[in-house]
């Protein structure tokens, strides 16, 4: 259903309401050239990202017509059952034992496990006093790339395959540098949200291991 006519019918029922799942791609694609928190200005550079900065504008325009609540809530990569994408990969590459670039997986990032976003959810809905905002949300820390690999092989019970070679992480660096992938996975991408979190009243579970186990688990079952 297109979101518009989707904001019509809610609006149409007067909805008091609306938690809109937007993405910390609004606000850029890597934190490599600027600090970023929640309030930096957007700087969408995917189609993604494009469309979810779209939609968040959409959804204000529509709370202001039908006289609606709403939150943006934008987040990070998701963590838990159902993940899908590079991260889903990453994961079985490590299971079948491939070499992995040790001096390019430095990057930090930020995730949020689904059991900490289902939490925030909650919260925003029982308070009357969040509304009309957009908020960035993540589990409270910023986990280098080595630590998430180091997490899948600890659920998995396998050991990670580093290569520290120069040769090695130079020839990745070079084969991977004009690709999306690069960027997704090479390069830093941290925001500070440390206010709205604040605002919000939730300190995040350090949940990240759980959520993976269960990942490796569902993925045992496919």
């Amino acid at each position: 259903m297109n979101f518009q006519l989707f904001l019509e019918a809610l609006g149409f029922i007067k909805i008091n309401k609306i938690i809109y799942l937007s993405s910390f791609k609004v606000i850029d694609e890597n934190s490599d050239k600027r600090i970023l928190n929640s309030n930096s200005i957007v700087n969408p550079q995917t189609y993604y990202g494009n469309y979810k900065y779209k939609s968040e504008k959409i959804l204000k325009d529509y709370a202001i017509k039908y006289k609606f609540n709403y939150i943006s809530l934008r987040v990070p990569l998701v963590i838990g059952e159902g993940v899908k994408g590079n991260f889903k990969k990453l994961i079985k590459y490590i299971k079948f034992g491939l070499p992995l670039p040790k001096k390019l997986l430095l990057s930090k990032r930020n995730f949020i496990s689904t059991n900490n976003l289902n939490k925030i959810i909650i919260k925003i809905s029982d308070n009357n006093k969040l509304n009309n905002l957009t908020l960035s949300v993540h589990d409270g820390n910023n986990y280098s790339m080595i630590e998430i690999i180091k997490i899948i092989c600890l659920s998995i019970n396998k050991k990670p395959t580093f290569i520290t070679s120069d040769l090695f992480n130079n020839s990745i660096k070079w084969l991977f540098k004009n690709t999306s992938i690069y960027k997704k996975i090479f390069s830093n991408f941290v925001i500070d949200c440390s206010k709205d979190l604040e605002s919000i009243n939730y300190i995040p579970q350090n949940d990240i291991y759980d959520e993976i186990f269960k990942i490796n688990k569902s993925l045992d079952n496919e």
